[in-house]
């Protein structure tokens, strides 16, 4: 895929030979922090793109998906009670 978008688009393609998995993994975070700034989140830091990363490691709880379960309910009853607003 990077081959065709090298041909593309070649500034999106980062040539990673050399690098260990733990430094491609540090330059895409930075990466991410960077793309993530420029669009308006300024806040963003990196060690946020890395607690984002890591509780996407972790096996989601009974109490986890129950919580989600409720949200999504909630979420559904407020589109029923609210009509969208006409243009």
């Amino acid at each position: 895929m990077n081959g065709s978008w090298k041909n593309i688009w070649p500034e999106c393609i980062h040539e990673f030979k050399g690098l260990s998995q733990a430094e491609r993994l540090q330059q895409v975070q930075q990466d991410i922090v960077t793309l993530a700034n420029n669009v308006g989140f300024e806040e963003v830091i990196e060690n946020d793109v890395v607690e984002l990363l890591e509780t996407h490691r972790e096996d989601l709880t009974n109490e986890d998906l129950m919580m989600l379960e409720q949200e999504r309910a909630a979420g559904q009853e407020e589109d029923i009670e609210s009509p969208p607003t006409p243009l």
